[in-house]
């Protein structure tokens, strides 16, 4: 088992070193998505082992290489990426350009891509194998079935802790937060190789789990759109100037939002079986 381990570790670094260093060009979509997806299952893999006995002496992961601004400047040229792909779709379905919008999706695209480039300048692969090393040799020496085992306490405890966040008020902040735990779960089922378990009331599956991630990926990258393009609007009303087509834009983003947001809310619920919470729907149908 802890061949496996070490396995799922050396998979998500090679696939992280490859596509981060492919990154050379901000049409490369998928290499900027493969990297960051790796680097989040990494990071995940030792905030987690850093909780087990015999793993407390591992340093965070984001603390090596300049991983951090690895991170954050792809996540941002992630966003523009997409951005740009929805603005497509939108002006294919509302038959119509939004030239400043575009504009200014570009312009965000071109400084991020800056500050990857000043990452992957900083990136030493040998202080990643050193790094690689040093992981797999202490989970070497932890039992797999200590490892199992605190998976299971690992999850429980974000499955409780996903339910205490359905009591807060703001329902888009929550599910931030919701999202970021769903993909932790999905990370440690993964790598233990656990394709089904249950937790109280609760049935895991991969594959289901898989699909919520999905889903509640899709509704944060609309919210990101839909700020991204108040952000904008908000931006030349400031300089006192206008644009027709971005309000009319926003139209459709606002009606669009509003269904992917509801429909997120309740698979969620659904799937943590607290669909029950009525004043959290409530405001998900008010928003």
């Amino acid at each position: 088992m802890e061949q496996s381990f070490k396995a799922y570790i050396h998979q998500q670094v090679k696939v992280f070193r490859k596509n981060f260093i492919r990154s050379t060009s901000r049409k490369n979509f998928d290499e900027i998505h493969d990297y960051r997806v790796a680097l989040k299952r990494i990071s995940t893999i030792v905030n987690f082992i850093r909780k087990v006995p015999g793993g407390k002496n591992l340093k965070n992961c984001y603390k090596i290489n300049n991983l951090q601004l690895a991170f954050k400047s792809g996540g941002v040229l992630r966003e523009m990426q997409i951005n740009r792909m929805l603005l497509a779709a939108y002006e294919n379905k509302l038959s119509e350009k939004f030239y400043g919008f575009r504009n200014y999706i570009k312009y965000r695209e071109k400084n991020s891509f800056r500050d990857l480039k000043r990452a992957r300048d900083r990136f030493s692969g040998k202080k990643l194998k050193k790094f690689e090393t040093k992981l797999t040799g202490t989970i070497e020496k932890i039992p797999a079935t200590l490892i199992i085992k605190k998976i299971d306490k690992f999850i429980l405890k974000r499955i409780g802790q996903i339910k205490k966040l359905v009591k807060d008020r703001n329902v888009e902040s929550t599910l931030h937060r919701i999202r970021r735990q769903t993909k932790s779960i999905k990370y440690l089922l993964e790598m233990g190789e656990i394709g089904s378990r249950s937790y109280g009331d609760l049935e895991f599956e991969l594959e289901k789990i898989t699909e919520l991630e999905d889903l509640i990926g899709t509704w944060h990258d609309q919210q990101v759109f839909k700020m991204d393009l108040d952000k904008y609007i908000s931006g030349l009303q400031r300089r006192k100037l206008t644009d027709s087509q971005a309000e009319d834009l926003k139209k459709a983003v606002e009606k669009k939002y509003k269904k992917i947001f509801k429909q997120t809310v309740q698979a969620v619920y659904d799937h943590y079986k607290i669909s029950s919470e009525k004043n959290s729907v409530s405001a998900a149908e008010k928003t």
